[in-house]
């Protein structure tokens, strides 16, 4: 894959989002303060690239992300993609995203009641951040 394409495909994702099969709309975790969002917690390196990184994890509770990366540290999370049942993964949708950016990790605890989706979407970001390095 180009990087051309990847950066155009990035641009839309950004721009257009995607809508699950049941009509759910992508979720942003950006917050209105996101400095005392991410003073808590340890930190990711500052190794990591300023930008936008897509990230996904397999299987049949897989997600597709987008993680945007400001000053070497997550600055939001957006789920782009979620499968499975929405009775579970939007329990995990609306509120991982928000822990991950509060603590600049994925070290989280996962939603009770929706473990595989709380699992799948970590892993997700995990592979966002490795393309970051």
């Amino acid at each position: 894959m180009t990087k051309r394409f990847l950066a155009a495909l990035l641009a839309f994702f950004a721009v257009a989002g995607i809508r699950t099969a049941d009509g759910w709309a992508a979720k942003d975790s950006s917050s209105s303060d996101p400095q005392a969002d991410r003073a808590q917690g340890p930190s990711i390196p500052s190794a990591y690239s300023d930008g936008l990184f897509a990230g996904e994890s397999p299987g049949w509770t897989g997600m597709k992300v987008l993680v945007q990366v400001e000053q070497g540290k997550i600055a939001s999370v957006r789920v782009l993609q979620a499968k499975g049942s929405p009775r579970f993964y939007r329990s995990a949708v609306d509120l991982l995203p928000k822990r991950i950016v509060a603590k600049n990790s994925t070290d989280v605890d996962g939603v009770t009641g929706a473990t595989l989706s709380s699992q799948s979407l970590k892993q997700a970001v995990r592979d966002a951040l490795k393309k970051a390095e």
